[in-house]
Formats: C-alpha cells, sequence, structure tokens
C-alpha cells in the first residue's frame, strides 16, 4: 500500500488568451499493489470503480506514482478569470462562414413550418 498527499503548484497556458494561470493542486494519492494481479483477458472489459489497484513489480517508484496523480488531477482547459471566447467564425474565401443558429438542425424545419402556415 503507498499512502500520500501530493501538493502542487503549477503554470498552463490559458485555452483562450494563452496567458499563464497559476492552479494549486492538494490531492490525496493512494495505490494497492497485488501480487495476485492478472489481466483481463478480454480485448474490451469494463474498468471496474477501484482504480488505485496495480500490479505489483519488482519495485515501487514514489515519483512515477506522483508525476502520474499530477497528470491526472492538472485542470484539462485552464481558463484565467474573466477570459472569454467570442464568436469567431471560419470558412474558405468567398464563402460564408456557418454560424450556430445554422448548426441548429430543427432551425429550417421552424422555417419550412412558418412558410407553410403562411401559405394557408
Amino acid at each position: 500500500m503507498l499512502e500520500g498527499h501530493l501538493g502542487a503548484t503549477v503554470i498552463q497556458p490559458c485555452v483562450v488568451t494563452l496567458e499563464p494561470v497559476t492552479t494549486r493542486i492538494e490531492t490525496p494519492v493512494r495505490r494497492m499493489y497485488l501480487s495476485d494481479w492478472t489481466e483481463p483477458d478480454e480485448p474490451e472489459f469494463e474498468m471496474p470503480e477501484d482504480d488505485e489497484t496495480e500490479p505489483l513489480g519488482s519495485e515501487i517508484d514514489p515519483g512515477i506514482v506522483m508525476h502520474e496523480a499530477l497528470a491526472l488531477a492538472l485542470p484539462q482547459y485552464p481558463r484565467k478569470d474573466g477570459a472569454h471566447l467570442d464568436d469567431a467564425n471560419f470558412t474558405e474565401p468567398g464563402k460564408q462562414a456557418m454560424t450556430d443558429e445554422d448548426a441548429k438542425p430543427f432551425a429550417g424545419l421552424a422555417g419550412l413550418r412558418d412558410a407553410l402556415k403562411k401559405d394557408e
């Protein structure tokens, strides 16, 4: 059994502005190493809820465990306070960019419904 506490301050670029975002990570770390570990034979299998168990090897490297725990605890999309992404539309030159409204599947049906009501 390996038990510990990971405390780290990390700096990552903001996903919107690319400015540095500082995050403090405090998380418990726990791994249980099993000598009778067996790998599943099936190519696809459901992961158990207990993700703390691992096979017992010839050595246990706490540095690798902390590195893995830090990687899992990092924010996936760090964002600076107040940073937001404005609407951005990209397309080929000479064509009109598709908007969020264009992508809504029922927007065209609503227009067709309104046109049919007008014809009646």
